[in-house]
């Protein structure tokens, strides 16, 4: 039987300390070479010992305490990937990371398509720039940008219709896909 395993059942607190210095880093080392997963080999080691603590009765000496607390390492290392099979979970961190990483490009491709909405509406004539802001961006009715760019709403109908078009054909140019292509679906 371990000294400080010992003297801890016969009472003295700080031989339990001992323990964990001498045997918590080790196991965790182990578990984790089951598991491949640190933080939970990190848990898993702490359960053995405190496993040890609560339930002493159990160790009868048959063998070396290091023995013993391998062999109840390994169990919950064996119960662990028995529970994540069932139960397969993604880690957090990388769930997040995943989300995180997600966002950004949604946004590095809505600041792209921006651009290059911006770059071809440049290209257009003036009427046609100012009714597809108005329409599109300021979300103006026909009859609104009507009545702001002083013309009949059949002549904004008219003129939104040909700056539509002409910006269809200079987005499939920069690689925007005629149907349904990113950015396209406004125009």
């Amino acid at each position: 039987m371990n000294d400080a395993y010992g003297r801890y059942l016969y009472g003295d607190e700080n031989a339990l300390k001992e323990i964990i210095e001498e045997f918590c880093a080790p196991l965790t080392f182990f578990i984790n070479g089951i598991i491949g997963n640190v933080s939970a080999a990190e848990d898993l080691a702490e359960d053995v010992i405190v496993e040890l603590a609560l339930n002493h009765k159990r160790f009868r000496g048959d063998a070396s305490l290091k023995t013993y607390l391998y062999k109840i390492a390994r169990n919950k290392a064996i119960d662990y990937l028995r529970k994540e099979k069932r139960h397969p979970c993604v880690q957090l961190n990388e769930a997040v990371e995943k989300a995180e990483e997600m966002e950004m490009l949604d946004e590095m491709i809505a600041e792209e398509e921006s651009r290059v909405i911006y770059a071809c509406m440049e290209k257009l004539a003036p009427q046609y720039r100012e009714v597809l802001h108005l329409t599109f961006f300021e979300e103006m009715s026909n009859a609104q940008c009507a009545g702001v760019m002083k013309k009949s709403k059949k002549q904004v109908e008219n003129l939104l219709y040909q700056a539509k078009k002409q910006l269809r054909v200079l987005l499939t140019q920069e690689g925007f896909k005629a149907e349904g292509g990113f950015g396209s679906e406004k125009f």
